[in-house]
């Protein structure tokens, strides 16, 4: 049940942001208490969501290892105005919140949109000096790329870095 309320809110927050609908607490709770409703009844009813062969995927945060900092990095984009939410959270590995960021863009492209919150992460570990950094992304084609690219990209961090 704890993931419909939070749906609801991010959905709620982005109707605000982007369109600057108004939704009130009292409609967010009614919303997240319908749907998870809905989907208790649905699955009860339809006998493959009920099957004991197949085990749920569960998704959850670990913790960096210790001495380095995490960057989970997100965006959201509005593709009619292009205006692009991008955040960051850095946690040790206490799982202490130690810092974060959020910038409102514009931008046409999805593959910008999802690059722009891992800048600015990057630009975090670079004003905070942290050299120990792992980011997390749900964006596995960004990841995948950037781990082929991770010698040319340190070279270049290293560079950017050092130079004036």
């Amino acid at each position: 049940m704890i993931a419909y309320p939070f749906w609801q809110i991010w959905k709620s927050r982005n109707l605000w942001t982007f369109s600057g609908v108004y939704v009130s607490p009292f409609e967010v709770y009614n919303k997240a208490e319908s749907s998870f409703f809905e989907y208790a009844h649905s699955s009860t009813h339809i006998p493959h969501l009920r099957s004991s062969k197949s085990s749920p995927m569960t998704f959850s945060w670990t913790p960096p290892t210790e001495g380095w900092i995490k960057i989970n990095c997100d965006a959201s984009i509005d593709v009619v105005s292009g205006s692009v939410g991008a955040a960051v959270v850095m946690c040790d590995e206490s799982s202490c919140m130690v810092g974060g960021d959020s910038k409102l863009f514009q931008s046409s492209s999805v593959d910008c949109t999802e690059a722009l919150p891992l800048r600015l992460g990057l630009k975090l570990a670079f004003k905070y000096n942290l050299h120990y950094v792992c980011f997390e992304s749900d964006n596995k084609c960004l990841i995948d790329i950037l781990v082929k690219k991770s010698v040319l990209l340190v070279f270049c961090l290293y560079r950017g870095r050092h130079s004036s």
